[in-house]
C-alpha cells in the first residue's frame, strides 16, 4: 500500500516524499507537472491542494504526522505479542473472553441403540415394533391437558316445557300426520303445493307434513342461500338448488348436530325470556322506534306460513301465478299479540358446548354469541323480512337466547328490498331451471352485485332493542 504525502509547497512543486514500505525516496524538484498529474492519483493531488489552501501559506506550524501502520494479510486472529510487533509498536484493544458457556457442551454417551428386556420380548411376539426414543438433549415437557373422555353434555340443561310459561299457546296435534311426497316433476309439483298449501299453517314444525312440504318451497331460512349472500358456504348453495329440482324425499334436519338440537330444544327459553320481559322491550320500541306496543302480550306458536300468489310483491314473477311450480313459505317461532298489536318472534340459541377434536371432547363455554355485536347477520335479516312477508306482519322480533343474557333486536319490514329480493330470486330460479337445477352463474344476473350491497347496508341499520334476563329452567347438571 502506498500513502503520498507532500511534506512542502510553495508555489513551485520543490520536493515530493513518497513513502512506500517506509522507505523514503526522493524525486528531482525539475520534474514537470503533466508528468506528475499523470503518477499522483487525482483524489490524493486534490485532498492534499484542499488542506494546503486551508493553510496559510509560510506557517510557522508543523505538519501534523499521520500514522502509518502496516497491513497484514492474515485472517487469524493475533496474539498479542504478535499484534504489538505487526502494528509498528502500537497496542490493540484485545476482544475479551465469553463467559457463556459453549453452545455445543459435551454430550454423554449414547445408548445402545438396541431395545432391552421387556421391550424386545415385546417386539419379539409382535406387539410393538423395538423402538429407541433416547436422546442425548433434555426435551421440554409439554403441558398434558385435561381429557373429558366419557363426558357428554348435557341436552336438558336449563330447558323448560311449554307448561311452564303459560302465557305460550302451543298448536294442537295435525289432523294429518302423514301426506304424500312430493312428485319429482315440476309440473305435478305444482299440483301438489296447491293442494296442501292452503292447510300448511296447520302444520306443526318438526312433524312429517311440515318437511315433506317445506322440501320443495323456498323457504325464509334457505332463501338466503338460494341468493348466494354473504355467510353462506358452498355446501349451503348446493343443498337448497337440489331439493328444489332434484328427486327428494321430505328432508329431515341431522340429528347429529348437537348445536341444531339445542336451538331446537331452547326455544321456549327465548320465548319465555321475551314474555317476562316484554315491558322492556316495549318501552325500547317506543323510545328507540317511535312505535306502541302493550306492556303484555301472548304468544301463539306457528305452522308453515304459504305466501299466496295473489300477493302484490309476487306479481311479474315465477311465484305469482296460480299454478306455480315455486312457492315462498316460512315458519316463525311465536306470533305475539295483545292489544291489536302483532309481532313475530324468531330465536336465536347459542348452544354452550363446544366439541374439540385435540383429545379433550367436549367443553363447556357459556360466553357464545347467539347474535352480532353490530346489526345482524344476512341470514338473518332475510328470514325475519320473509317471515313478516308470509305472516303479513310489520316488526318482527329477533331474540339472541344464551346462557347468561338474552339479547333482543327490532327488524322491521322492508317492501323495497322484499321487492329487489323477489325479482332477484326469480331470474335466479329461471337461470337454475336452464342448468338442470345446477347453481347459475352469479355474476352474469344483472344488478346482482348491487342488490349484495343494498342487503348489506339493510343488515347493519338493524336496531338493537336491549339485553334481558335469560329465563332458565331447573336442570343444573353440565355433564351426563
Amino acid at each position: 500500500m502506498k500513502r503520498l504525502e507532500a511534506a512542502a509547497y510553495s508555489g513551485d512543486l520543490d520536493l515530493i516524499i513518497t513513502k512506500t514500505e517506509g522507505v523514503l525516496q526522493e524525486v528531482e524538484p525539475t520534474m514537470a507537472a503533466s508528468h506528475f498529474s499523470t503518477q499522483v492519483p487525482l483524489a490524493v493531488a486534490n485532498a492534499t491542494s484542499k488542506r494546503m489552501r486551508s493553510e496559510p501559506m509560510g506557517s510557522s506550524q508543523p505538519a501534523k504526522k499521520q500514522k502509518i501502520m502496516r497491513a497484514t494479510s492474515s485472517t487469524m486472529r493475533m496474539t498479542k505479542a504478535s499484534t504489538s510487533q505487526i502494528w509498528g509498536g502500537y497496542t490493540q484493544v484485545g476482544r475479551p473472553r465469553s463467559k457463556k458457556r459453549s453452545a455445543f457442551p459435551k454430550l454423554p454417551a449414547q445408548q445402545p441403540p438396541v431395545a432391552r428386556g421387556s421391550a424386545i420380548v415385546a417386539a419379539a411376539i409382535g406387539q410393538v415394533p423395538p423402538t429407541n426414543s433416547y436422546s442425548p438433549l433434555p426435551k421440554k415437557q409439554a403441558k398434558q391437558r385435561v381429557k373429558q373422555v366419557g363426558r357428554k353434555p348435557n341436552l336438558e340443561l336449563y330447558a323448560i316445557n311449554a307448561s311452564a310459561v303459560p302465557s305460550f299457546n302451543a298448536m294442537p296435534d295435525p289432523l294429518w300426520p302423514v301426506i304424500p311426497c312430493a312428485p319429482h316433476e315440476l309440473v305435478d309439483r305444482a299440483v301438489y303445493i296447491s293442494a296442501w298449501a292452503p292447510i300448511a299453517h296447520t302444520f306443526r314444525q318438526g312433524t312429517q307434513p311440515w318437511h315433506a312440504l317445506r322440501a320443495v318451497t323456498c323457504t325464509a331460512s334457505n332463501i338466503a342461500s338460494f341468493l348466494n349472500l354473504p355467510s353462506s358456504s358452498a355446501s349451503d348453495l348446493q343443498v337448497p338448488f337440489s331439493r328444489l329440482f332434484g328427486v327428494q324425499e321430505e328432508q329431515r334436519p341431522s340429528s347429529n348436530s348437537f348445536a341444531l338440537q339445542w336451538g331446537v330444544r331452547h326455544e321456549l327459553n327465548g320465548v319465555a325470556s321475551v314474555l317476562k320481559s316484554f315491558p322492556d322491550i316495549s318501552s325500547s320500541m317506543a323510545s328507540k322506534l317511535n312505535v306502541s306496543a302493550p306492556l303484555s302480550v301472548s304468544a301463539f306458536e306457528q305452522g308453515l306460513l304459504f305466501v299466496p300468489h295473489t300477493h302484490p310483491l309476487l306479481q311479474e314473477t315465477v311465484f305469482g301465478t296460480s299454478h306455480t311450480s315455486y312457492a315462498i313459505a316460512a315458519s316463525p317461532d311465536a306470533k305475539l299479540v295483545g292489544d291489536g298489536c302483532e309481532l313475530l318472534l324468531e330465536v336465536k340459541c347459542a348452544c354452550p358446548y363446544i366439541e374439540k377434536d385435540d383429545g379433550r371432547g367436549w367443553i363447556y363455554s357459556p360466553f357464545k354469541k347467539a347474535l352480532g355485536e353490530k346489526g345482524v347477520s344476512v341470514k338473518h335479516f332475510v328470514q325475519c323480512q320473509v317471515q313478516m312477508l308470509a305472516a303479513n306482519v310489520p316488526f318482527c322480533l329477533l331474540a339472541g337466547w344464551e346462557v347468561e343474557t338474552c339479547k333482543v333486536m327490532c327488524v322491521q319490514f322492508d317492501e323495497d328490498w322484499c321487492r329487489q329480493m323477489l325479482c332477484m330470486l326469480s331470474c335466479i330460479l329461471m337461470a337454475a331451471a336452464r342448468l338442470s337445477g345446477r347453481p347459475p352463474n352469479f355474476a352474469k344476473i344483472p344488478l346482482y352485485n348491487e342488490f349484495v350491497e343494498f342487503t348489506l347496508k339493510r343488515c347493519e341499520a338493524v336496531t338493537e332493542l336491549c339485553s334481558i334476563e335469560s329465563v332458565k329452567g331447573d336442570v343444573d347438571g353440565r355433564w351426563l
